[in-house]
């Protein structure tokens, strides 16, 4: 019941973000065995990753922290972004 209701939202926000304005009656609930409820989400603009782990930097005996990289691949380009950070205690 709460995935109708998400859709029911979904469904209403697409529509008045194209302004689309029928004269009929539209009932409370989506019928999901209809296929138009895959047309609800528009299509992805890009398509994006992160990847996140905690190991040992520099050293195998090196307390773990934390590492993060960020992928965004789009039609004309990608970025790539990382975040790592070392354990510095014995350095």
């Amino acid at each position: 019941m709460k995935f109708v209701s998400l859709l029911r939202m979904f469904y209403d926000a697409q529509r008045a973000s194209c302004r689309i304005i029928d004269n009929e009656a539209i009932s409370d609930e989506i019928d999901l065995s209809d296929k138009d409820y895959k047309t609800i989400f528009p299509s992805p603009v890009s398509k994006e990753y992160i990847l996140r782990t905690m190991t040992q930097r520099p050293y195998p005996y090196s307390s773990p922290t934390p590492q993060r990289m960020f992928v965004r691949i789009n039609n004309k380009e990608f970025r790539v972004a990382g975040a790592f950070s070392i354990d510095k205690q014995f350095l």
